[in-house]
């Protein structure tokens, strides 16, 4: 039944990636302090704040089943040899889905 279970936030979050559109037309660099929001992770797995340019696209990371945002390290590498950020989203995938929905939404929306 536990695996079933993992099996089924896999399908549904899959390590999904989203995109968080910004707007890069305004001309100010606007650095945000983010490690307020618990969830919100450096995607290299080293306890520094986490910052983001408001002005720059941003990539949150969501892992999947028995994972860590610490796998994406590499991936975050990737994006930012492109200009892009990354934060990945943390959580614990033992938790009912609709809960760790919700924590997604609330980060998003912090």
């Amino acid at each position: 039944m536990k695996i079933k279970a993992c099996w089924s936030k896999c399908l549904i979050i899959l390590g999904a990636i989203f995109i968080v559109n910004n707007d890069v037309s305004a001309p100010q660099q606007a650095q945000v302090l983010i490690s307020e929001i618990k969830q919100i992770k450096r995607c290299d797995g080293l306890e520094l704040p986490v910052t983001i340019n408001t002005n720059q696209p941003l990539r949150l990371i969501v892992h999947g089943c028995n994972s860590s945002a610490k796998r994406f390290s590499a991936l975050a590498k990737v994006y930012h040899e492109l200009d892009q950020q990354t934060v990945c989203f943390e959580y614990n995938d033992r938790d009912r889905l609709d809960n760790v929905a919700k924590n997604l939404i609330d980060a998003m929306n912090s």
